[in-house]
């Protein structure tokens, strides 16, 4: 199987390299970094997605009182967060 060579162009499938038989996958990072290798993040958030994905929803929460704490309205909060009506009351 030839190695594909990678060009300037994103590619959605995994390159595969033909010696090792291993995918070389493209570093696009996440949400806290733009690259892996620049991660200012202990651990990746991947390794263990619950536990970043309950730091999200907490942060999230805090930043919906402080907007209702503000007077915003339920919608008014909702149109700023991009959030529905239904998340910012689960919020509350």
């Amino acid at each position: 199987m030839p190695t594909r060579v990678p060009t300037g162009r994103r590619r959605t499938e995994p390159l595969i390299d033909a010696l090792a038989g291993i995918y070389i996958l493209p570093d696009t990072g996440c949400s806290a970094s733009p690259s892996c290798f620049t991660c200012p993040l202990p651990e990746c958030r991947y390794a263990d997605p619950v536990r970043f994905r309950t730091q999200e929803q907490d942060q999230r929460t805090a930043e919906v009182r402080a907007l209702l704490d503000q007077g915003l309205t339920h919608q008014a909060a909702a149109a700023r967060l991009g959030l529905s009506l239904r998340t910012i009351a689960r919020h509350r």
